[in-house]
């Protein structure tokens, strides 16, 4: 994959100040929830369950995996943000969740800079661009000129508005001069692969 082309996902937790009593309590002393701002089954979701038993193993304390999709992974993020500002609630955030929303959504109730703490960057993802079969095209030059000759008639498939790869990386693809395409989402989950859509872009559930 080309640099710039690539998603992050980091563990995050509530913002709060620590006294000296928190300082010196071991942590964890009860399970931990782990929030996944996006429905199951997706890459987040993955690394989540991934660090889960990681986690698990290291501190011999449950640790659960919550999936709170939609928004772009608002939901979720707003969740976590409200919670308790123990170190208990953790989330799987991306840039979708983190960055993305904070500029495309204007009513969030949540400030990431203000209400988020960044734990640690947890894995890169580049992003894959791929096209149904059906489509004549074997590089992206192609596609593009494929594009322009059927503007306006070619579908895209994302997990939802505001997501980092599958949405963004196919609305660019629209920002070209006489191109035209259409999207299609699904409920915050990796998109499937109806005969109608011709286009999508992910990234490898793989961590």
């Amino acid at each position: 994959s080309q640099p710039g082309a690539r998603s992050a996902a980091a563990v995050c937790a509530m913002l709060a100040p620590i006294t000296p009593a928190q300082a010196q309590e071991a942590w964890p002393q009860r399970p931990v929830t782990i929030i996944v701002p996006f429905a199951a089954g997706g890459s987040a979701d993955l690394l989540a369950r991934i660090l889960q038993q990681h986690l698990q193993a290291k501190f011999a304390t449950p640790f659960v995996v919550e999936n709170k999709s939609g928004a772009g992974g608002s939901i979720g993020t707003g969740f976590v943000a409200k919670a308790q500002p123990d170190g208990y609630t953790l989330l799987v955030g991306t840039v979708s969740s983190i960055a993305i929303n904070s500029f495309l959504y204007t009513k969030l109730n949540f400030d990431v800079a203000r209400d988020i703490q960044p734990v640690s960057l947890l894995v890169r993802f580049p992003n894959l661009l791929f096209v149904n079969p059906k489509v004549p095209a074997k590089s992206v030059p192609e596609l593009i000129d494929y594009l322009k000759a059927n503007s306006g008639k070619v579908n895209y498939g994302s997990s939802g508005i505001g997501t980092s790869s599958p949405w963004i990386f196919s609305a660019l693809f629209t920002c070209w001069p006489t191109v035209s395409a259409s999207g299609t989402s699904k409920a915050a989950a990796p998109p499937t692969s109806p005969a109608r859509v011709e286009r999508s872009s992910s990234i490898p559930s793989r961590a």
